[in-house]
């Protein structure tokens, strides 16, 4: 009996191997033969030539991938993908030249993961996020927010679908006049933001923070509000 339907995600690393255009070509006919492919992450440590993979997809998409993780901003696979529900990428500015392309070839976007506010312009990144995204489900935060950008946490009640949200926490020393948001402050914010949502059913509260040296992040807190 054939494996090939029952394979419903494919995660694409290492970083010894690189692909030639015909081995790209090779690699996605196959991910082409999985009938029930939902899932597709390229890792960061993955050698695959950006212009190689978008000569491959372009020539053959993969309709059926639902949840797309990226290890860099790569809009110019994303026709390839014209299902996707689930981004994931760990630098998701919300700035107009990177929101434009997944609005384009997302319109069922319901999940984005690695989003990344900055110091300087955090309340037109989260509008930006919010008027090209109105119907998020779930978001996840990449990076810890600072005082100066306390102002999203406001901003994100307007999200009226959510029903998960994932923030992150630094532990690393920053300038004295705007440092992280206490983590209390960051658990209420999130609760209010849940709450002022109108999806259905329970909502779900993460907080992670950096683990050790060497280890990945932990959990730091999780809620059901």
């Amino acid at each position: 009996m054939l494996i090939l339907p029952y394979i419903k995600s494919v995660h694409v690393s290492g970083s010894t191997w690189s692909p030639t255009l015909f081995q790209t070509h090779l690699l996605v006919a196959f991910l082409r033969t999985l009938p029930n492919l939902a899932g597709l992450q390229i890792n960061r440590s993955a050698n695959l030539q950006l212009h190689n993979l978008i000569h491959a997809l372009g020539a053959a998409p993969l309709p059926t991938v639902t949840a797309l993780w990226v290890p860099h901003w790569s809009h110019e696979i994303f026709p390839a993908f014209p299902n996707v529900t689930t981004l994931a990428c760990p630098t998701i500015f919300p700035t107009r030249p990177q929101l434009a392309p997944a609005k384009l070839h997302f319109p069922h976007l319901q999940a984005l993961v690695g989003v990344r506010f900055t110091e300087d312009n955090s309340d037109a990144q989260v509008t930006a996020l919010i008027r090209d995204f109105p119907h998020l489900r779930v978001l996840a935060l990449a990076t810890a927010l600072l005082v100066s950008c306390r102002g999203v946490l406001t901003h994100l009640r307007a999200l009226a679908s959510l029903n998960a949200l994932s923030f992150f926490q630094s532990s690393r020393p920053t300038s004295a006049h705007n440092p992280y948001l206490a983590l209390d402050v960051v658990i209420t914010g999130g609760r209010e933001v849940l709450r002022a949502s109108r999806a259905p059913g329970p909502k779900i509260l993460r907080v992670w923070e950096e683990g050790a040296e060497g280890a990945g992040p932990r959990l730091a807190h999780f809620e059901r509000c």
